[in-house]
């Protein structure tokens, strides 16, 4: 049994996903352990020993050489007799492999899951004392004023981040921008708004929007293939449509077969080799859909962490954000709509930063062109692009909002419908 597994049976949180991705940023930005850019952090926060074995492995390693060399680190293990304690070879070589670059977000995640197990050995202490019956209510209540007080001002002291800090670590991710091109990141393949919001980043959260039949799902899949083309992990949950529908639009978009020959079922012979191709591919892609109907804000993000638990989760998109189910009978006005839509746009926005990666809901519009249901909706967003469609002109997208661009550029496109397949008007999408 692992030592995660065993904290978990303990009722101890643990958070392997954090650890990992640490340890990945510590060896590939070494230089956070000598200016000390981890406020706030401890050793002691890893849950799990071979995640800390490695960590005192990767420092012993960087004040020697200034520099953590994976050869280095498996010499350092071998000779403290650690190495099959860290799972070998294999083991170590998770580290240099894993993607997550983002230091913020492991050191808040191990921080919170460490001061969790800190709270449970408290209330513990609070409740043998309270049980020991040589223990005076004077002693108790000065134990439960202590524990306490010492556990708010843990969290306190790890939570606030000083000035330098803040710069420093500010510094470093703009240094590493650079090194990012738009082949990395999650984009549209519309080269005008990719370069214009600088494609998808965790943790944004998006809305695309459009009138009914408007083309948002279109826009969505476009988003979605492009990114599990690259191995990127994509999860769609459709509240719409089924499977079929969904992988029909995605293989002729993938194929550039004809959709009405798909759903016919007759294809030409040339056709039919695009097709077979498409889908060899296709089988490839990392790809999860859900196509539960009822679903709730609840069983998204339920499913959604055990997808990231088990595979790693790239790019969630939500199709669309009117039909999630509310758990509760009480909704039943406008008003109560309204409120309960606002909630679920803003629980989501929250949930993109939990799980590091980007969420993009779909939502539809009303006639006057606003958000239906709740304009809280725009105003969560990090990214908000518009499908405008009218009748006798030319389809556009308009970008909303979005923190690199001002609001307001409108793109002009071309809509291929019968291969689901959007375009920058006179010039064509980058594949």
């Amino acid at each position: 049994m692992t030592k995660s597994k065993k904290l978990e049976m303990e009722g101890m949180p643990v958070n392997e996903e954090a650890e990992r991705a640490l340890l990945a940023i510590v060896q590939k930005h070494p230089r956070v352990l000598e200016e000390k850019l981890i406020h706030g952090w401890r050793p002691e926060m890893f849950s799990i020993p071979a995640h800390l074995h490695t960590f005192n492995a990767m420092s012993a390693v960087y004040r020697k050489t200034k520099g953590i060399g994976f050869n280095a680190v498996k010499q350092k293990l071998i000779a403290e007799g650690l190495l099959e304690e860290v799972g070998g070879i294999e083991g170590l070589e998770i580290f240099w492999r894993e993607t997550n670059d983002n230091l913020t977000w492991a050191v808040g995640q191990m921080a919170e899951t460490y001061f969790r197990r800190q709270a449970i050995v408290a209330a513990n202490s609070v409740s043998r004392s309270a049980l020991d019956k040589g223990c005076d209510t004077l002693e108790i209540r000065q134990h439960v004023a202590k524990t306490f007080k010492d556990l708010s001002q843990m969290w306190t002291h790890q939570r606030r981040r000083p000035h330098k800090e803040q710069l420093n670590a500010t510094v470093d991710w703009i240094a590493a921008q650079a090194e990012i091109t738009m082949e990395d990141r999650i984009t549209f393949g519309i080269p005008m708004i990719d370069n214009a919001i600088l494609g998808i980043t965790a943790p944004n959260y998006g809305v695309i929007s459009a009138p009914p039949s408007g083309g948002k799902t279109a826009l969505a899949l476009q988003l979605a293939r492009r990114t599990a083309k690259k191995g990127k992990k994509v999860a769609i949950f459709s509240l719409e449509m089924d499977s079929v529908e969904l992988y029909v639009r995605l293989i002729a978009a993938e194929s550039g077969v004809h959709m009405r020959h798909l759903r016919e079922g007759k294809v030409t012979p040339e056709e039919g080799r695009r097709f077979s191709a498409a889908v060899a591919e296709m089988v490839k892609w990392p790809l999860f859909v859900s196509e539960e109907k009822n679903q709730t804000i609840e069983g998204i993000k339920s499913e959604a962490y055990e997808i990231k638990a088990e595979y790693g989760l790239d790019l969630l998109i939500v199709d669309y954000l009117q039909l999630l189910r509310s758990p509760s009978a009480k909704i039943q006005t406008a008003s109560d709509r309204q409120v309960f839509i606002a909630g679920v746009s803003g629980e989501l926005k929250t949930f993109a930063k939990e799980i590091n990666a980007p969420v993009i809901v779909l939502s539809q519009v009303n006639d006057d062109g606003q958000y239906r249901e709740s304009r809280a909706i725009g105003q969560d967003a990090d990214v908000a692009l518009f499908v405008i469609v009218e009748k006798k002109q030319p389809r556009c997208i308009e970008i909303g909002k979005a923190r690199n661009e001002e609001r307001g550029l409108i793109v002009p496109i071309t809509f291929e419908g019968w291969i689901q397949t959007f375009k920058e008007r006179s010039a064509k999408a980058v594949e």
